[in-house]
């Protein structure tokens, strides 16, 4: 977050819950080489390469969820990290295919999802920055040796399923251990016994997004998201927005959330309950991946 940007209390923040409403054979020598024949073609004349290299262009350009959760442990890394990743991924894959308790509806997404065990200096922010505000995790996290990098980078569910997924395998590698864990989308960080209660909850899906009301530098609010990238969507930005007008802010913020959140992947210029996006005004640090604004 922006360091010339101050905290601002705007009535009705806690409506944030409306936010989530939700082989070759041989054979006897021909005595003249058969003319090469032409590949097989499929319903769109493609040959069967070709469909394939297709299927994969569009799979890369169309949109993605990505999700990272750190749980930070005491031990030290493993000198076999990659072994020791494998093995967690491995263990976190039986989990998702178990079809049981929390598993149950979440097997789709378990090719996605990997685990990665690294050492503390592998993470891809300054800790420093993450003690200040880790609040009662904070000797947890500065005493760690080793973390765990659950992720998820695959094709958004209808269901969210890839958020939950990943979100379990954290809460299930954490409670071994009692660790605090942070989502890297929003830079929060939760308890164990407090994640696990949260994924459990019927509106676990917001805790999986930060809403910020700053003061910009113009003395004016802004309102901010963190954390859509899970679900394979842009965060949203309003600035601009005089105090006395925030509550009003606010409910035009939520509209425009949920036609975001119906639309699907957005960019500036796509127009959404009437308003035109446009981009965010902000510093790099202030989103977690791509940002869009009205």
């Amino acid at each position: 977050m922006s360091t010339h940007l101050r905290r601002l209390s705007l009535a009705g923040l806690q409506a944030l819950a409306l936010l989530t409403t939700t082989g070759c054979g041989g054979g006897a020598k021909a005595p003249n080489p058969p003319e090469a024949s032409a590949p097989e073609q499929g319903a769109s004349g493609q040959s069967p390469l070709e469909a394939a290299l297709a299927a994969r262009i569009a799979k890369d350009k169309a949109p993605k969820a990505i999700i990272t959760y750190a749980i930070f442990q005491e031990s030290p890394a493993p000198e076999d990290i990659q072994g020791a990743s494998e093995a967690l991924t491995a263990k976190a894959q039986s989990w998702l295919t178990s079809g049981e308790g929390q598993w149950a509806g979440l097997d789709g997404v378990s090719g996605d999802v990997t685990v990665i065990h690294a050492a503390i200096e592998a993470l891809p922010f300054n800790l420093e920055a993450l003690l200040a505000t880790a609040g009662p995790h904070r000797q947890a996290i500065a005493g760690a040796g080793s973390v765990y990098f659950v992720r998820y980078q695959g094709p958004p569910d209808p269901e969210d399923a890839q958020v939950k997924a990943a979100a379990a395998v954290a809460s299930a590698l954490a409670a071994e251990e009692a660790a605090p864990i942070t989502d890297l989308s929003t830079l929060e960080t939760t308890g164990a016994k407090d994640w696990a209660a949260q994924i459990a909850s019927d509106d676990w899906r917001r805790h999986q997004i930060a809403l910020s009301a700053e003061l910009g530098p113009d003395g004016l609010g802004v309102l901010r998201t963190r954390g859509m990238a899970k679900f394979g969507l842009p965060d949203l930005e309003k600035s601009g927005v005089p105090q006395e007008k925030a509550r009003v802010a606010f409910e035009q913020f939520q509209q425009i959330y949920l036609a975001l959140k119906a639309h699907g992947p957005a960019a500036p210029g796509d127009t959404l309950a009437g308003v035109t996006l446009k981009p965010c005004v902000g510093a790099a640090q202030d989103y977690d991946r791509a940002c869009v604004a009205y």
